[in-house]
């Protein structure tokens, strides 16, 4: 053991590598268990929904069973976010660096979000962060965005939260994360 590669398990180490950041509630507080709630529900729920989708052995039905239960998701996350900026509320999160990722993948599997507007408009929210647009930038991905960034959103992402240092953040990313596949660009993380 010694290593771990799993989403969820990879931004919680992350944001405590930096308790300060405001990037997950403090380990033990009621808050921490939302936060692990919300962050096991994109792992089991969508982020293992989308796999059949970029396998090109998974037969069709398997396709079109994932495709429907992506659905009943999105309506349920669409819900959940309504109202608020961000999946714990006002603040910027590892669980919104986690989902803004898995939500990406939409396009890639021919998923049009269109009728989810409020996905839509939390993927522009997010994306449209200097951070964000940095890491997709680096790695070469396009995310298309609808509209211009909300109001305040160069503001708010101008600077970390605390005293975050995204090097620190990143030499721990890249050692953790070298060969994984499930783990979120780090500079999602530093606002």
């Amino acid at each position: 053991m010694g290593e771990f590669d799993r989403g969820p398990a990879v931004v919680q180490y992350l944001a405590d590598q930096k308790p300060d950041s405001g990037l997950a509630p403090r380990a033990g507080s009621f808050e921490r268990y939302q936060l692990m709630e919300i962050l096991n529900y994109i792992t089991s729920e969508l982020h293992k929904n989308f796999s059949p989708l970029f396998n090109a052995e998974a037969a069709p039905e398997v396709k079109k069973t994932a495709l429907a239960n992506l659905e009943k998701k999105f309506q349920w996350l669409g819900a959940h976010l309504d109202g608020k900026k961000y999946l714990m509320g006002d603040t910027f999160t590892v669980a919104d660096a986690y989902l803004f990722t898995v939500l990406s993948w939409s396009s890639h599997a021919g998923i049009d979000l269109a009728k989810h507007h409020v996905l839509t408009d939390y993927l522009a929210r997010v994306g449209h962060r200097p951070k964000v647009q940095e890491a997709l930038k680096a790695e070469g991905s396009f995310i298309e965005l609808k509209g211009p960034p909300p109001q305040g959103i160069a503001a708010s992402a101008a600077s970390p939260p605390g005293n975050v240092n995204c090097s620190d953040a990143s030499r721990a990313y890249n050692g953790l994360c070298a060969s994984s596949s499930a783990c979120v660009p780090t500079a999602i993380l530093c606002p």
